[in-house]
């Protein structure tokens, strides 16, 4: 990002060059015990892993934790000069409105610097249902971006130019005390276990689990890490007895990266409840998996193979009530 800056402020900013980076790397988080958190905002490369841009422009928010409406104040420095610019919370995936929402909008200065500031009734928390960042890693993305790539009516992202935005250094949360987001949601645990008893093993190879009670359609969030790195996974409804076709359902699919981690997220229509019926030897509770794809038939929705030590299964039973069926 760059602007335009008179020669004679140009000097005085350049006294105080030293002073920016110390503050831009400041803690991020809540302030001791407080109600108060802080949070820094980083133009960044979006290339590759998404690293902040050295001396690029930057932000601080302060914000309060919880409460009946959205207390913050946010500063941006180094931005374009008289751009009008929006505070959202945006919620994945692409374009946002997941639920998503304006936090407040605002026009940079001369200097490219920008205030804005208030107390918001979001109705909602941060993050909220059915976020895919809700249940992992359980944090909300704050993000500056041009009011022109923005929909403030529909919540969410018309444009892309990440080279002209602000992103969060880390998640944030926020308990709106007049609302309940979690409301209608579960969340269980994935585990790996040991086949001699099923006992969960401790360990790093581990995910979780978050979806809606009821709806037309199963809303769910996942995410896993420890797993085989670069390998397909199949979200499952495992129904037993083997292989699982009683009647079982694929959920969804995700590939793990170099590291073993896994996100996905969506909303599908699996026609049934969750158990389905008494086919299903867990009735009135349903088994979620983790597998391999390779172990798993996708078409007539049943395990193909058996090597329980790559899997990941349900901490507890689960009841999904699918309201179109």
């Amino acid at each position: 990002m760059k602007k335009f800056i008179p020669i004679m402020v140009a000097v005085v900013l350049v006294l105080g060059l030293c002073a920016l980076p110390a503050l831009a790397k400041g803690p991020n988080g809540p302030a001791g015990k407080s109600n108060t958190a802080h949070l820094y905002l980083y133009e960044k490369d979006p290339s590759g892993s998404w690293p902040i841009v050295e001396d690029g422009a930057w932000g601080k928010m302060k914000y309060n934790l919880s409460g009946p409406t959205f207390d913050f104040v946010f500063n941006g420095h180094e931005l374009e000069a008289y751009e009008d610019y929006s505070l959202i919370y945006y919620a994945d995936p692409w374009p946002g409105d997941n639920p998503g929402a304006l936090i407040a909008s605002g026009t940079s200065n001369e200097f490219g610097d920008i205030h804005l500031g208030g107390s918001v009734d979001l109705g909602m928390d941060l993050p909220c249902w059915p976020d895919a960042n809700y249940c992992c890693p359980g944090g909300a993305k704050i993000w500056l971006v041009l009011s022109d790539d923005y929909d403030d009516v529909e919540a969410e992202m018309t444009g892309w130019n990440p080279t002209e935005y602000l992103f969060e250094h880390n998640l944030i949360t926020y308990d709106d005390t007049g609302v309940d987001c979690a409301a209608g949601v579960g969340r269980i645990c994935l585990d790996n276990k040991n086949p001699e008893g099923w006992a969960r093993i401790d360990d790093s190879r581990i995910g979780c689990l978050c979806y809606n009670l009821a709806g037309e359609e199963f809303e769910y969030s996942f995410c896993a890490s420890g797993l085989d790195a670069s390998t397909d996974y199949s979200l499952i409804y495992y129904a037993d007895p083997w292989p699982g076709d009683n009647p079982g359902a694929l959920i969804g699919i995700g590939t793990s990266d170099g590291a073993g981690n896994i996100a996905m997220s969506g909303s599908e229509e699996l026609d049934m409840d969750l158990p389905e019926s008494t086919a299903d030897t867990n009735y009135p509770g349903a088994k979620i998996w983790l597998v391999p794809s390779s172990d798993y038939d996708a078409g007539d929705m049943k395990m193909s193979a058996w090597n329980p030590t790559n899997y990941l299964y349900e901490c507890e039973l689960i009841s999904y009530n699918d309201t179109g069926v």
